[in-house]
């Protein structure tokens, strides 16, 4: 097959867009959030504490049932973002790709591999770039309570700011590399303390790995994994049980004081910027802690179809990976390779989602 046979027949290229697509991780926000398909370019959150179920009303055999009040939701909406990019290949790069495949061809080799070889990189690009940003969207919604587009992180494209209305606790010592008097487990309990008293369920508690490398650090936590030994001339000291702190031993020593478990969430995501450099950074922040109360259904990714799905430009061959439109298309000796991803990543649990700023104390 060659590049103008591939890019002639609309069906050939989705399956060789699938087969590209089976060498692709699958993104982090399908881990938290369900897929939701909407016709219009706004996003809709309903936020309400409603995943714990009242006990129910002892009457009178004879009485009327009372009559319940549902509870308040409160609703955030905004403008489904465009995320889009274009790749040109060069004449020359595109004439080394004819050369190879015509060469590929008088030698019997396989066009199609030699394809893959050459348009893999675009193809790849454009099928996870935007879903690496809807996993820097989902990311920052969790651990800033806080959506802040800017130069630094959206070089090319718009500034906009999405505020969720969590209101974050502080620790009673910021936990620092090299410090021992943080207090993580008193600063555990008090967000505990409080999530109870408001019936909201908690299962589990996120960070990344910096912020838990600031956490083992303290004192009190290393404390709780020694062993006290009696001297003979009386009293007793402590000495350590175990070398390494693990997240394993942190969460089975957690679990028997009825805290949930800590996961890490250690997903860098490259920022590029204007003159094509890439920085990278960390999805979820840094001093920043998530208590959640699913790990599974905390909301919803919203996305809708592009103009191009209902009006397609005659000169480009379109396809579709995980609903990103990506097309591809020869103009003036020069190969092009685009997407578009009209996407948002919802939350639908802010109510229930409780932040904890570890690097201040008010």
């Amino acid at each position: 097959m060659t590049l103008a046979e591939l890019l002639a027949n609309a069906q050939q290229y989705q399956m060789f867009l699938d087969k590209t697509q089976e060498q692709f991780d699958a993104p982090v926000w399908q881990s938290f959030l369900t897929e939701k398909y909407v016709s219009s370019l706004t996003w809709k959150s309903l936020g309400g504490s409603v995943r714990e179920v009242a006990a129910g009303t002892i009457k009178d055999f004879s009485a009327e049932k009372p009559i319940k009040s549902r509870p308040n939701l409160s609703q955030a909406t905004g403008d489904i973002p465009s995320i889009a990019d274009q790749w040109q290949m060069t004449p020359r790069q595109l004439r080394d790709m004819l050369d190879i495949a015509q060469t590929a061809g008088i030698i019997g080799g396989g066009e199609t591999a030699m394809l893959l070889d050459y348009l893999f990189p675009e193809i790849r690009k454009a099928a996870l770039s935007p879903q690496k940003r809807i996993d820097w969207l989902l990311l920052q919604s969790l651990s800033e309570g806080q959506i802040v587009v800017d130069t630094t992180s959206n070089p090319d494209g718009v500034v906009w700011t999405v505020q969720w209305d969590i209101t974050p606790t502080h620790v009673a010592v910021a936990w620092t590399v090299g410090g021992t008097t943080a207090t993580p487990l008193t600063d555990f309990r008090t967000i505990m303390t409080t999530r109870r008293g408001k019936g909201l369920p908690t299962a589990a508690i996120l960070m990344n790995q910096n912020t838990w490398d600031k956490m083992v650090c303290s004192t009190q936590l290393a404390g709780v994994f020694g062993i006290r030994v009696p001297k003979a001339n009386g009293g007793e000291m402590t000495v350590s049980a175990v070398n390494f702190i693990t997240k394993d031993l942190v969460n089975t020593y957690l679990s028997s004081i009825g805290i949930p478990p800590i996961v890490i969430i250690d997903v860098p995501i490259r920022i590029e910027g204007s003159k094509g450099t890439t920085t990278s950074v960390q999805g979820f922040a840094d001093n920043r802690v998530a208590f959640v109360p699913s790990l599974t259904d905390l909301g919803e990714m919203q996305w809708t179809y592009a103009n191009e799905q209902r009006v397609p430009d005659k000169k480009k061959t379109y396809g579709t990976i995980n609903n990103v439109l990506i097309a591809q298309y020869l103009e003036k000796a020069n190969f092009y390779t685009e997407y578009e991803f009209n996407a948002f990543p919802v939350l639908n649990s802010v109510n229930e989602i409780s932040l904890l700023h570890t690097d201040s104390t008010s």
